[in-house]
């Protein structure tokens, strides 16, 4: 669900931020699931999106931030998934799926084409980026 690829900046190698390399990989692995699919359209190939799980990461031993955790904790709650019910719903998806590709966000629903990258030749342009640069 990232912006258009910049099919004069494969890579990144002329313009990287933390933040356009984060967007970026979104598209690409739109386009490398839809190559995939193309390759081999008897086998189906998912890309999803599991959403905020709570993965124990925000767990501190520094007493400050373990206070404003504390606070933040029913907001986290919120907006996260356990793991396990994460694990289940992409489980579910992955089944689920036909041949194919499919693009699933973090309920496991199919979302469609639904901002999938449409620049012209970004899917062939992105394959052959990932074949030259695995070749070196």
């Amino acid at each position: 669900m990232g912006p258009e690829v910049d099919l004069d900046d494969l890579g990144l190698k002329k313009s990287y931020t933390g933040y356009k390399a984060m967007m970026q990989s979104l598209c690409y692995n739109d386009l490398m699931v839809a190559e995939f699919a193309e390759r081999e359209p008897g086998i189906a190939f998912t890309h999803s999106h599991p959403g905020q799980v709570d993965t124990g990461m925000l767990v501190f031993t520094n007493p400050i931030l373990k206070g404003l955790m504390f606070l933040l904790c029913p907001l986290i709650w919120i907006i996260t998934m356990t793991s396990e019910e994460c694990a289940e719903r992409m489980l579910f998806a992955l089944l689920d799926a036909k041949e194919g590709m499919h693009r699933r966000n973090q309920y496991g629903d199919d979302i469609g084409m639904k901002a999938f990258p449409q620049s012209p030749g970004a899917q062939k342009a992105s394959w052959e980026h990932s074949v030259a640069e695995a070749a070196v």
